[in-house]
């Protein structure tokens, strides 16, 4: 008698598409892919820092209304995050800052949060397969988990409607990342000319990050984002935005309840 087992064999990444805007995705199918919304600066570096440090979940809105209806139907009242144009909203707990999510103020506990531009990435990415949180931060977690998913999509930002560079610089880095663990070239993986370009980007500052000539928190500083930042006094969250694998969760989106675990 022979006896059959069944192995399950992880996929591999096949393709990879990035998007500079999240309106660039109106007529893109996202069904049965793996979907990355990016904001570096700062709701994707938050929501990881935060998950990191004990918070249980983080329910993201586009508005502030809906973040306030969301509060208020609550029997036990969560934490309030989020900012509008960089700045903490009136009447809100907490802010944007990766800083503001320690442990002693998050732990166990739910955030309902609204930012400009992070928040609405997220809902570009509806009616994806999975929706995964990455930043600089847990690089090289959400890279491995992609490098066994098949379609991936990058989808940033940006600030104020107009692309910025930390979020293109992540893209990038992804597709590096993700290439070497599948033992692929970036080229055989990209499903758009936005993927090439992101990552040129991504090599050349690496290049320059090596050579001593520039880090990765210089770079933030010539960025719209990294310049708003700098001019409401926030620059150290630069810094906390370019560390480099200091997490290795890697959050999703239960896309029934649209929550972040």
């Amino acid at each position: 008698m022979y006896r059959v087992y069944r192995v399950k064999i992880a996929l591999k990444t096949q393709s990879i598409e990035v998007y500079f805007l999240p309106p660039a995705t109106g007529q893109v199918n996202l069904a049965g892919k793996t979907a990355v919304p990016v904001d570096i600066l700062r709701a994707g570096t938050t929501i990881v820092t935060a998950l990191a440090n004990g918070a249980s979940e983080f329910a993201t809105f586009a508005t502030i209304d809906e973040t306030l209806e969301f509060s208020a139907g609550r029997e036990s009242k969560p934490v309030l995050g989020g900012e509008r144009h960089g700045k903490l909203i009136q009447g809100f707990d907490l802010g944007n800052s990766p800083a503001d999510y320690i442990p002693e103020r998050v732990a166990d506990q739910v955030v309902a949060f609204t930012t400009t531009n992070g928040t609405k990435a997220i809902e570009a990415c509806r009616g994806s397969k999975r929706i995964l949180i990455g930043a600089f931060v847990n690089l090289d977690a959400i890279c491995s988990e992609l490098a066994n998913s098949d379609r991936v999509v990058i989808i940033c930002a940006g600030t104020r409607n107009e692309m910025t560079l930390e979020d293109i610089l992540f893209a990038g880095a992804v597709c590096d990342e993700v290439s070497t663990k599948c033992k692929k070239q970036v080229d055989d993986l990209a499903g758009n000319r936005q993927v090439q370009i992101c990552h040129q980007m991504w090599v050349s500052l690496k290049s320059r990050m090596n050579a001593g000539s520039t880090t990765l928190a210089g770079s933030f500083e010539s960025s719209q984002g990294g310049r708003d930042l700098i001019e409401i006094g926030m620059s150290s969250d630069l810094g906390l935005a370019a560390e480099v694998d200091k997490f290795q969760n890697v959050p999703e989106l239960d896309q029934d309840r649209w929550v972040i675990k």
